[in-house]
């Protein structure tokens, strides 16, 4: 595993893999958030925030540290203490360890040191491909893949067979990336002297040394204007869809189910059609993203006042166009960010927005919560969704009016 500085022999492998990371991690958490749920409403409410507040702190953290130390090395770090979460896991499903003390130590683990999907999103940017923007389409793309396995999993497998699956699917994560990963290293002589510099001193002095030194890092690119607006907007991305999807995959309110489903194949269409939009210039694709999601709800708000009863139909079709647009915006700001750090350097960024997709999905979790507790009508969720993605036109707007210009 030593950190060479080498290219990726075959990049479609390497991305394979890194898609293969992503999709383990994304079933991890849900399984996870899963086993919350049997235990009462307070302390649901304890653990899931919990979890979802932790990773909030470390993905970055853990990310960034990436950055100095082997990428492959912290990818095999993360997958072992995610495997680790859902091995407690299926002792807790199972019945043979169910113990509220093993839903505290799953947390710990997944959310402390199991942070994956930053630095495999920071491994994607290190790559720095002609079409970046489509091999990050393919990367959130496992988002929705990961989705549509745990809906047919819901449907057809019992907690502790989805749990065996997930393990699986991690010890040959942790086998692959062993094997196969490269890690990408092209570090300029002045950033190696200032590794060395941070190394002095013993081990553990030098570990909280980094440790420090990355967290003041993270700070001050939170400093930075440019980069709040662009991860304001990809907040605003992630509370659209997730008030919407997680009706159905983590809140299992079983109307949603048809819609869940045109979601994920909505956005797995929309990294289809990337794939040919390789000439066409990012600010392009932003705008008929925008104008995808918005348009693609009109036909729900048009016929709303007029049916006594919503057409959960109409509402899957529209979905379905509502998440082509969001695979088009998230995927071109993954790029446009990528280009603007050097190979390697990527880790931070990526852990800040995995830390807003977290904090997305915390919003959107108690969105869902107020909408089921108070049995509130199907316009409110639909419209708190709508407005969402129309609100984050504003901060990407100021983001790339700011936007350095760096690459073509």
């Amino acid at each position: 595993m030593n950190c060479v500085q080498k290219k990726i022999p075959r990049p479609y492998v390497y991305l394979a893999l890194i898609l293969l990371f992503i999709l383990a991690d994304v079933m991890c958490d849900n399984s996870i958030f899963q086993s919350f749920g049997n235990e009462v409403p307070t302390l649901q409410l304890i653990l899931f925030a919990g979890l979802l507040l932790l990773q909030i702190i470390a993905a970055p953290i853990q990310s960034g540290f990436s950055d100095y130390y082997c990428r492959k090395k912290s990818l095999m770090i993360s997958l072992s203490f995610s495997l680790a979460a859902m091995v407690m896991q299926y002792f807790y499903v199972s019945n043979i360890m169910y113990y509220f003390s093993g839903l505290i130590l799953m947390g710990l683990l997944k959310g402390g040191l199991g942070n994956t999907i930053p630095m495999a999103w920071a491994a994607v940017a290190d790559t720095q491909e002609k079409n970046i923007r489509f091999s990050f389409a393919l990367s959130t793309g496992a988002f929705a893949i990961a989705y549509l396995l745990l809906i047919t999993g819901n449907k057809f497998l019992s907690d502790a067979q989805s749990s065996l699956i997930i393990i699986g699917v991690f010890m040959i994560s942790i086998i692959l990336c062993g094997l196969f990963f490269w890690d990408v290293r092209d570090r300029s002589s002045q950033q190696n002297l200032e590794r060395k510099n941070l190394e002095t001193g013993g081990r553990v002095f030098r570990e909280w040394k980094l440790i420090a030194n990355d967290l003041k890092l993270v700070f001050k690119d939170l400093s930075v204007p440019h980069n709040r607006n662009a991860l304001l907007a990809f907040l605003l991305f992630e509370i659209s869809l997730y008030s919407i999807l997680l009706l159905y995959v983590d809140f299992n309110v079983k109307e949603f189910s048809s819609i869940s489903l045109a979601m994920v194949i909505g956005y797995l269409f929309g990294v289809f059609v990337l794939k040919f939009c390789r000439k066409i210039h990012d600010n392009i694709i932003i705008r008929i993203g925008y104008n995808i999601s918005a348009f693609s709800l009109v036909p729900f708000f048009v016929s709303y006042p007029f049916t006594s009863i919503p057409s959960f139909t109409l509402l899957s079709i529209c979905y379905f166009f509502h998440m082509t647009g969001n695979a088009f915006l998230s995927a071109t700001l993954f790029s446009v960010l990528a280009s603007e750090r050097e190979p390697h350097e990527q880790g931070r960024i990526y852990g800040l927005i995995a830390s807003a997709d977290t904090i997305a999905f915390l919003l959107s979790s108690l969105s869902v919560i107020v909408y089921n507790s108070f049995n509130l009508s199907l316009i409110y969720i639909i419209s708190f969704s709508f407005l969402t993605v129309g609100l984050s036109w504003y901060p990407y707007a100021k983001f790339e009016k700011s936007r350095p210009k760096i690459r073509g």
